[in-house]
């Protein structure tokens, strides 16, 4: 160790600086947490090797982390460092002389006198520090694995719920043909059905079909809306009563519904899905009774009658059931 020469002078300025510098620390006793400016440790000068070794922390200390704890350990090793740094220029001065403790204030002595105790403190916020950063480290780690598996959650709950609009739209279409299967089958005579369920399929026909007669966009947009809605009720069997249109328009507040047939959504599906087909034997004689019946019809026109010279005086009658084309029975068979 070089010998230092240390004038009487300097010494009562040194001790002069020291007792000013502690007296304002004793008023300062905030511990706010130290912005990246201040986080910088001051130039100091080159510790004795009784010092404990402090590389391993020195990269934390200089590099503020955004844990407050971290930056609040921080600020306590800097402290320690700046009295750490005090205690060796007093080790210095008492070295280079016999007499180097005469050469020091009574503060100084005290702070010497605590070096084992400020190293230690010092030490055991440098093992600290470590724990808090192994511990903030792990931290990062398992909030970054939840965010992958949250983010894995919500990219499989978006498909699920894509996979299931298209599931239910297809549906929604299927059922809708299905309605309109057994809107045909009501026109032709092949399904037989009540007076009130007759009126509700009429009915939500109607509604399915009055989505053009407006010409407003909003009014349009109200409709598309209404007929969707209906579409829903009717794929998922809904228990509420088809009632006729609104009688004033569908854009005004204070319309009423029409009238209820009683049937609801749930109904007309069951009928949808098992139309009531009339037997082929009732279709039969359904059909030999209109054949009668024409022929009845025919025989009692009156009028008067042209005949074609080159064909005669002959009259040729059609028996029954002569013009038979297409029996319904084929007409099921086709759509079923």
């Amino acid at each position: 160790m070089p010998n230092v020469t240390v004038s009487n002078s300097q010494i009562e300025t040194s001790s002069n600086a020291s007792s000013s510098a502690k007296s304002k620390k004793n008023k300062r006793k905030s511990i706010a947490v130290t912005t990246s400016k201040d986080a910088s440790p001051s130039r100091q000068e080159p510790l004795s090797p009784t010092t404990p070794a402090l590389d391993t922390a020195e990269a934390s200390v200089e590099n503020v982390n955004k844990n407050p704890y971290i930056e609040v350990v921080n600020k306590r090793i800097r402290t320690l460092r700046k009295k750490m740094a005090k205690i060796e220029k007093c080790e210095e001065i008492i070295r280079s002389s016999p007499d180097g403790k005469s050469q020091l204030n009574n503060d100084q002595l005290q702070s010497y006198e605590r070096k084992g105790e400020v190293a230690g403190a010092l030490k055991e916020c440098e093992d600290i520090l470590k724990q808090i950063e192994n511990i903030d480290k792990e931290e990062v780690k398992n909030r970054k694995i939840l965010k992958e598996q949250q983010d894995d959650e919500r990219e499989k709950a978006i498909a699920n719920a894509i996979d299931e609009v298209k599931t239910t739209y297809s549906r929604s279409i299927i059922c809708l043909l299905q309605f309109f299967r057994l809107v045909h089958f009501q026109q032709v005579n092949i399904v037989q059905l009540s007076q009130a369920e007759s009126e509700a399929v009429e009915t939500f026909r109607a509604k399915l079909t009055n989505i053009v007669d407006e010409v407003k966009d909003d009014i349009s947009e109200l409709r598309i809306q209404e007929t969707l809605d209906n579409i829903n009720k009717l794929h998922h069997g809904d228990e509420s009563t088809i009632n006729e249109p609104m009688t004033n328009g569908a854009n005004d507040a204070n319309c009423k519904l029409g009238v209820s047939h009683g049937i609801t959504y749930s109904h007309i599906r069951s009928l949808i899905l098992s139309p009531p087909i009339i037997d082929s034997v009732d279709i039969q004689t359904e059909q030999e009774e209109s054949y009668e019946t024409r022929e009845v019809v025919i025989a009692q026109v009156e009028g008067p009658t042209h005949f074609d010279e080159n064909i005669g005086d002959d009259i040729y009658t059609v028996p029954i059931g002569g013009l038979q084309f297409m029996l319904p029975r084929a007409i099921i068979t086709r759509y079923n």
